[in-house]
């Protein structure tokens, strides 16, 4: 799975919006609001293709978290991706 593109990540206070540009105009139903954790990962993420495992992989590593909660974690926000339509498979 991969990113979909041209989403844009901007810091607003404490969270993270994420715009998609595509009509031209920003449409507000299409901004998404992230913590600080998925914004991290959508940066490591951006322009590569990936799966659930590493997602879970760079959790563990940035968090030093066990690998099962990990993996519980990256399946909820693959999951929140998937349903706005950010990723792309």
């Amino acid at each position: 799975m991969r990113l979909k593109e041209p989403f844009i990540l901007r810091r607003v206070g404490k969270d993270y919006l994420v715009v998609d540009p595509d009509q031209g105009t920003v449409d507000m139903s299409r901004v998404f609001s992230f913590n600080a954790t998925s914004a991290f990962l959508m940066e490591a993420l951006k322009g590569r293709d990936f799966d659930l495992a590493d997602v879970a992989n760079l959790l563990m590593q940035e968090y030093e978290i066990d690998a099962e909660t990990a993996h519980r974690d990256s399946k909820l926000l693959v999951n929140q991706l998937k349903a706005n339509q950010v990723i792309i498979e």
